[in-house]
């Protein structure tokens, strides 16, 4: 349980969190703000390629003048890069948004995502302490923009939750994860290295039945389309991508002023350490918690593409960590890093913005300090 203290201070967080988003929203003329963004920012992505496809042409979802002809089908918005880079599985899922209207549709997206969200975070905390979960900023990040934050979180919690009690449910969830490829690479490969073989023969049936699902549904040509839109990924990432959204070692250089060998020689130089480091954990320590921070941690260090919205994975680890810390004792500096974790996208953000003048996002530190909490804990703790 929460000390009684700290409970009434994340209910009180939680509320100004919740009238932040409320302010937000109340900015909005109808679907657009003042700088012609639309409600939800980018989820009118999502409604476009719904309406797309749901019209005939789905591998239109990946022309970018296509798309936001759509885009402008339901209000004048400015957008200042719009393109859709996820695969065919995604659009398979958001194909009924464009059936209704777009402020609807954005409703029932957030409503919906935040519900699971939160049936995760009570599974994963048995309900003890999920205030501290619910109130994080990034949820509300993710409901302001309309992002998928929220159901990659939860289908990975649910997934690293069920693991051992039940694998062929957490292998299947974990092949829902198809719908971001960049957050799923690790999972394949640490049910290898554990030898969980009914997890992964799950997971692999999963990703096969999601994908012959939205072949059929959607047409073989969207599997070009896609393929072809992932060197306009790269492009986006390598010209004017927003630096500042980016939570990735990446980013990081390159707003340093780094040269684009370096940012990609610095990202994949964590990356492995990140990956050799999961690896050794995984095969150290059975102890779920431990598991889950470490693969939270590395999945996150692993992609050069990744955004601010992605860092609501962060809620797990600190889930993990806090049973942990409770049950077992707490290390040096395991609350500290807990605490600047759970304010990173809002107070931590502003924090080096007031200091520097720039919006920094050291998402990749935090997580290197999290798998760092996960090596400690593996030592300890079987």
């Amino acid at each position: 349980m929460l000390p009684r203290r700290l409970e009434l201070g994340l209910w009180i967080l939680l509320g100004l969190h919740i009238a932040w988003l409320v302010l937000t929203l109340r900015k909005f003329d109808g679907l657009l703000d003042a700088r012609g963004l639309p409600l939800g920012a980018d989820f009118i992505t999502y409604w476009a390629a719904s309406h797309l496809a749901q019209t005939g042409y789905p591998a239109a979802a990946y022309d970018s003048l296509q798309l936001l002809a759509a885009e402008l089908l339901v209000a004048p918005v400015r957008m200042v890069h719009t393109a859709w880079y996820y695969p065919p599985q995604f659009l398979m899922v958001t194909l009924p948004l464009a059936s209704i209207s777009y402020a609807w549709s954005y409703l029932a997206f957030s409503l919906i995502s935040l519900a699971l969200f939160i049936f995760a975070a009570l599974t994963i905390s048995k309900g003890r302490f999920a205030i501290a979960l619910i109130a994080c900023p990034a949820i509300f990040l993710n409901l302001a923009s309309g992002q998928n934050g929220l159901l990659t979180a939860s289908l990975a919690a649910l997934a690293l939750h069920y693991l051992n009690q039940k694998p062929l449910l957490a292998g299947s969830l974990m092949g829902l994860l198809c719908i971001k490829p960049q957050l799923l690479v690790l999972f394949p490969l640490l049910l290898i290295c554990t030898r969980q073989w009914q997890a992964l023969l799950a997971f692999s049936l999963s990703s096969l039945c999601f994908a012959i699902c939205a072949t059929l549904l959607l047409g073989l040509e969207v599997w070009p389309a896609f393929l072809g839109g992932l060197a306009d990924a790269r492009h986006y990432l390598e010209t004017d991508i927003p630096l500042a959204r980016m939570p990735t070692v990446f980013a990081l250089v390159r707003q340093a002023g780094g040269s684009l060998p370096l940012a990609y020689a610095s990202h994949a130089m964590i990356a492995t350490l990140a990956l050799a480091a999961v690896w050794q954990i995984w095969s150290r320590s059975q102890c779920l918690q431990i598991r889950g921070t470490a693969l939270v941690a590395a999945t996150l260090l692993i992609s050069p593409y990744l955004f601010d919205y992605d860092l609501v994975w962060h809620v797990l680890p600190i889930a993990w960590l806090y049973q942990l810390g409770s049950r077992h004792g707490w290390l040096y500096g395991e609350r500290l890093i807990l605490c600047l974790t759970w304010m990173l996208l809002l107070y931590i953000k502003l924090i080096l913005y007031l200091l520097t003048g720039k919006i920094i996002l050291i998402g990749a530190v935090i997580s290197l300090a999290l798998l760092w909490l996960a090596w400690r804990r593996a030592a300890i703790v079987n």
